[in-house]
Parts: structure tokens; C-alpha cells; sequence
């Protein structure tokens, strides 16, 4: 899930720089073969929740830069689907395999959104505290002690130290509450309020590019955050948290520096 996250942000990124340069020269070429690289590599990682915020990010993206390739890509994706389970009755079971489409309905996520939902319900105000949940997440196990299911559960107790409820939302609310809840929509606000700002400022299309680029990434980890809290905002420390930190510092600058420009004017 971590090297997923990198991914959709390294990948967003390079797709964005390639789009910018119109001639085909070698360092479109070069650009072209670290995409096919990290795609590869992303696949690799199996991070459904990564893939699927790297989907949103890419419709934004191509959307603006290249919309004519969003919508070629689309049908072209839509006819080589078509020819694939039409002539190779074994690409279904491929694609079910890799995506573990078999586990969507038994989601073990499903048990710790039911937790961290009925945790909220008894701790709203202030939530369980900061790193709490982990402490009394058994005390609301939806499970039966000793099945597949609660080991599972289990797994997640003993190996993660934050985000155990698999969905950033949930997992500001059951730790912080109300002021949990506010945090969780006033950063999206200001990390978007920001990008809006700074692609009206810009001229620049290479500027353009990377404002696109980088509000791109963020579409992509706040989807993302739909299915893992981890790599937006934690406590006293930043990891994961780091790419979506340093996007946000990047708009900010471009956005207040067009503010002090207007000011001096």
C-alpha cells in the first residue's frame, strides 16, 4: 500500500512531463520508458485502493492536458476488453485473480468501517484519542474469536500502529470526533482551494503542466483514502504523508506568490 501510494504520485507526475513536450526527443523517450517502468512496478504492488485513485488522477489529467487521448483511451480500452474476454476465455479468471474481485463482497475493510462507525457513536465529541483505537477496537470486533475472519482482524491489530479502519474519514473521526471530522474535510478544501487558485494565476504552460500534475496526485490520494487512511495526515510525523505535504507546499506557493504579485501591482 505504501510503495502504491509513491507510485500513482511518481507515475501522475511523469505522465504529466511527457504530455509537455510536443516534438519527440530523447527525453520524451526517456520519459516514455520510466512510464512503462513504473507501470510495471505499480502493477506490481497490487494496491487496489492505489490503482483506483491512479485511475482518478489520470481522468483529471488527461482530461485537461490531452482530452482527446481520454477519450480514445477509453474506447480503445473498451474494444481490447472486448477482444481479450471474446477470444481468451481465460483473461477473466487473470483479471478476478489480481484484483481479488472474489473478496469485494467478504471485504475484511467492511468489518473495521462497522467498527470504527459504532466506536464514533460512543465517542463523538472527542473520539478515542490519537492512537487509541488500536487499545479498544476489540472491544467492538464484529467477528467470532478463533475464525479466518478474526485472524485477519487480528493481523491488523498486531501490525499496524495507525489507520486501522482502513478509510481516512472513519479513521479522524473514531480517534478525534467532531474535531476529527473537521480536519478531514478542511484539508481537502484547502489543498483544492489552493490548486484552483494557482492554475487561474499561471500563464505558463509549462507551469500549467505541474499545477495540473500536482492537483492531479491529490484527486488520487483522496480517493485512495476512500480505502486506506494512511498517507494524508498522521500524528506528529510525516512518512507516507510526505508526497501529498509537499504537493500542497508547491501550490502554495504558486498561489501566494500570485497574490503578493497582484499586491505589489
Amino acid at each position: 500500500a505504501a510503495a502504491g501510494g509513491v507510485f500513482l504520485a511518481s507515475l501522475t507526475l511523469t505522465i504529466a512531463f511527457y504530455f509537455s513536450i510536443k516534438q519527440w526527443t530523447k527525453i520524451k523517450l526517456l520519459l516514455g520508458t520510466a512510464i512503462i517502468l513504473q507501470l510495471f512496478a505499480f502493477l506490481l504492488t497490487n494496491s487496489r485502493a492505489a490503482i483506483f485513485g491512479f485511475i482518478v488522477s489520470m481522468i483529471f489529467l488527461l482530461y485537461n492536458l490531452r482530452k482527446k487521448y481520454l477519450l480514445r483511451g477509453f474506447g480503445l480500452l473498451l474494444l481490447f476488453t472486448f477482444l481479450i474476454i471474446f477470444f481468451w476465455d481465460g483473461f477473466v479468471d487473470i483479471i478476478e485473480t489480481f484484483f481479488r474481485l472474489n473478496r469485494v463482497i467478504e471485504n475484511p475493510r467492511y468489518g473495521h468501517w462497522s467498527v470504527a462507525v459504532e466506536i464514533f457513536k460512543d465517542h463523538w465529541i472527542l473520539g478515542t484519542g490519537p492512537g487509541n483505537y488500536k487499545k479498544i477496537m476489540y472491544d467492538y470486533i464484529p467477528y467470532m474469536l478463533g475464525s479466518v475472519s478474526e485472524y485477519e482482524y487480528f493481523y491488523i491489530y498486531s501490525n499496524v500502529e495507525a489507520g486501522h479502519a482502513h478509510n481516512f474519514f472513519l479513521f479522524r473521526i473514531s480517534e478525534m470526533g467532531i474535531l476529527g471530522l473537521l480536519s478531514v474535510f478542511y484539508f481537502p478544501w484547502l489543498f483544492f482551494r489552493n490548486s484552483v487558485r494557482a492554475i487561474r494565476s499561471r500563464k505558463s504552460e509549462w507551469e500549467r503542466t505541474v499545477i495540473l500534475a500536482l492537483t492531479a496526485i491529490g484527486m488520487g490520494f483522496f480517493s485512495r483514502s476512500l480505502f486506506e487512511s494512511t498517507g494524508i495526515l498522521t500524528y506528529g510525523w510525516i512518512t507516507r504523508d510526505l508526497i501529498l505535504w509537499v504537493c500542497l507546499l508547491i501550490l502554495l506557493f504558486y498561489s501566494n506568490n500570485k497574490t503578493q504579485k497582484q499586491e505589489m501591482l
